[in-house]
């Protein structure tokens, strides 16, 4: 018999979003399965935090102090491991923010 191991934890993001209140991609959320642990942060383009939370169902909704962000480009970092011994995950990349 063939054993076959199949990774089950997950983590990806879009590399855009608009949060205009139309119920469609109105928030930075990653797509994810099966994670024990979880940080990101995203950061405007002064490399100033405006967002961070260890949630993964818990998105940047393009706001930051109570007030609506400035369309354009922000960055972000993201660390997770899954439930899987070995299994990591560590993504950098950039967001547009669509106003």
């Amino acid at each position: 018999s063939v054993s076959i191991t199949v990774s089950e934890a997950a983590l990806e993001f879009p590399n855009a979003f608009t949060p205009n209140g139309d119920g469609v991609n109105d928030v930075f959320l990653p797509a994810f399965r099966s994670l024990k642990s979880y940080e990101l942060t995203i950061y405007n383009k002064w490399g100033r935090r405006v967002f961070s939370s260890s949630d993964p169902a818990e998105g940047w909704d393009g706001r930051e102090n109570g007030r609506d962000a400035a369309a354009g480009t922000y960055y972000f970092m993201a660390e997770a491991t899954g439930y899987e011994r070995g299994v990591t995950f560590r993504r950098k990349g950039s967001v547009t923010l669509i106003r």
